[in-house]
């Protein structure tokens, strides 16, 4: 449930006692900064940051609105999806099968040269986050 199945792919490392880098006890800590610094940004900085979700398993989600997002379980930008996406996770759960996503991430308000034109650029540091 942690991605251990992944990483033990990956590395050859299984920890039967759950925790490691997929550990809650990792991940709260750094969703709290992450939260605090999604603020901070905003208001000291005029950026903002948000997302949503683009896409489950096969079924694409077409942007309609940012307003969306938070008014389902989804974070869906479309509304109108919702059912299907709903049904679709149903039947996921149905089969014991799992799917991956898609999303958006978009920051608006980023200050000229913020980053650095080979290392540290703000869409590296977003994807290594």
């Amino acid at each position: 449930g942690h991605a251990d199945y992944t990483y033990w792919h990956k590395y050859g490392i299984r920890d039967y006692r759950g925790g490691g880098r997929s550990s809650a006890r990792m991940t709260a800590p750094m969703v709290a900064a992450g939260a605090i610094a999604k603020k901070w940004l905003v208001s000291k900085l005029g950026i903002e940051i948000r997302g949503c979700m683009t896409q489950i398993g096969e079924v694409d989600i077409p942007f309609f609105t940012w307003d969306d997002v938070h008014t389902n379980p989804f974070f869906a930008p479309n509304n109108e999806k919702v059912a299907e996406l709903e049904a679709y996770m149903d039947a996921l759960r149905k089969s014991g099968d799992s799917c991956g996503a898609g999303l958006r991430v978009q920051a608006t308000g980023v200050p000229v040269g913020l980053g650095s034109p080979l290392y540290d650029k703000l869409d590296a540091d977003i994807a290594h986050a």
